[in-house]
C-alpha cells in the first residue's frame, strides 16, 4: 500500500495534497541547466536524468491519487490550489534544459506541456476558477505565482528557438509585462513584507522557502533581458541597449543583496530541522541566479564565473541537505510504526 502521507499525497485530508514535490523537479532542471552553461557537462546529465526520472515518478503517483478518489475537492487550501503550477512548471524547465542539448524538442512535447497545464486547470481549478475550502489563513499566504512566470518563461524560451511560432514575440511581450507587475507588487508591499518576516512569525514565513521567491523573481528577469538583448542586437541602439543592460544589472545586483538577507533568516527559522516539501522551492531560485551570473559573467564582467559556480555548489548542496532530510524522516516514521 502506498504511503500517501509520505509523498504528500494524502487523499482522505485536503490539506496534505502537495504538489509541491513537484518543484523537486524544477530544482533538478534549473540546476541541470546552469550545470551545463558553466562547462559542468556530467554533473548536468546526472541532474536531468534525475529530473526525469523524478518527474515521471511523482506524476504516477499523482495519477494513481486521482485514480484513488483524490480530487479537486481534497484540495482546497492556497498552497495546494497554486502549487498545482508547479506540475507543468516542472515540465518546462525539463524541457528548455532538453532544447539546449543535441535533442530537438518536438511541438508533441510542447503540446504535452499545454495539456498538462489545461488538465491542472479543469481538475485541481487553482485560483478563481474553484472556491477555496478548508482554509484560515490570508489570500497572500497563497500566492505562490512564481510558478506561473516560470512557466510562462519556459514557453516563451522554447518558442524563441528556429522552430518556434510566429507568436513567440507576444508570448515574450506578456512575460516581461508579468516580470514587471511582479516586481511593482513587491516593492509596494515590501516594507510590510519586511515587518512580517521580523516578527514572531518569521519561522513559519521563512521556514517554507518562500522568501527566496523575491531573490528569483529578478534574476529570472535578468535572465529574459539578456537573452532578449542578444535576440534583438540588429534592432536596438545604443541608447536602449544601455537602458537594458543597466535594467538587468539592477536586477541581478537586488537579487544578490537579497540572497544573504534570505539564507540568514532561512537559516535561523530553520533549527528545528523540521520537513517541509516546500522547501525545494529555494532550490530554483539559487539555480536562477547562478544562471543569471553566468550569463553576465560571460557577456560583461567574465571574473563573476566563480560566483556563478559557487552558487551552483551551494544549490546543489541544499537540494542534498534536502533530500537528505526526507530520507532521514522515512526511516524515522518506519521505527515508529514498527515499534510496539
Amino acid at each position: 500500500m502506498i504511503n500517501f502521507r509520505m509523498i504528500g499525497l494524502n487523499r482522505n485530508g485536503g490539506t496534505k495534497f502537495q504538489p509541491g514535490f513537484f518543484a523537486l523537479v524544477m530544482s533538478l532542471g534549473i540546476l541541470s541547466i546552469s550545470s551545463l552553461l558553466n562547462g559542468f557537462d556530467l554533473v548536468s546529465d546526472i541532474l536531468f536524468y534525475a529530473g526525469v526520472m523524478a518527474f515521471i515518478a511523482e506524476a504516477t503517483l499523482l495519477l494513481i491519487w486521482i485514480v484513488e478518489g483524490g480530487s479537486r475537492k481534497t484540495c482546497g487550501t492556497y498552497e495546494c490550489r497554486y502549487g498545482a503550477f508547479t506540475i507543468s512548471s516542472g515540465l518546462s524547465v525539463l524541457l528548455t534544459r532538453l532544447s539546449m542539448d543535441v535533442i530537438e524538442v518536438s511541438p508533441l512535447a510542447l503540446a504535452t506541456d499545454f495539456a498538462l497545464l489545461v488538465f491542472i486547470v479543469a481538475v485541481i481549478r487553482p485560483g478563481l476558477l474553484g472556491k477555496i475550502r478548508n482554509s484560515s489563513r490570508k489570500v497572500d499566504s497563497g500566492l505562490s505565482n512564481y510558478s506561473i512566470a516560470i512557466l510562462a518563461y519556459s514557453i516563451a524560451l522554447l518558442h524563441s528557438f528556429p522552430d518556434g511560432t510566429n507568436y513567440s514575440d507576444l508570448i515574450a511581450f506578456g512575460v516581461v509585462l508579468a516580470a514587471i507587475l511582479s516586481m511593482l507588487v513587491f516593492f509596494r508591499f515590501q516594507r510590510y513584507l519586511l515587518r512580517t518576516y521580523l516578527s514572531e512569525h518569521i519561522k513559519g514565513i521563512v521556514a517554507d522557502g518562500s522568501i527566496f521567491i523575491n531573490m528569483g523573481f529578478p534574476a529570472l528577469s535578468s535572465i529574459f533581458i539578456f537573452q532578449a538583448m542578444q535576440s534583438l542586437q540588429g534592432f536596438l541602439n545604443n541608447a536602449s541597449v544601455s537602458f537594458l543592460l543597466l535594467l538587468a544589472l539592477g536586477l541581478w545586483i537586488y537579487s544578490t543583496v537579497w540572497y544573504p538577507f534570505a539564507m540568514r533568516l532561512y537559516l535561523l527559522a530553520n533549527r528545528t530541522h523540521d520537513f517541509k516539501v516546500s522547501k525545494f522551492a529555494i532550490i530554483f531560485p539559487t539555480g536562477v541566479y547562478s544562471t543569471a551570473t553566468y550569463l553576465i559573467s560571460r557577456a560583461y564582467f567574465h571574473g563573476l564565473q566563480i560566483l556563478s559556480i559557487i552558487i551552483l555548489i551551494s544549490g546543489i548542496a541544499v537540494l542534498l541537505v534536502i533530500l537528505g532530510e526526507l530520507v532521514s524522516l522515512h526511516f524515522v516514521n518506519h521505527r515508529k510504526l514498527a515499534e510496539p
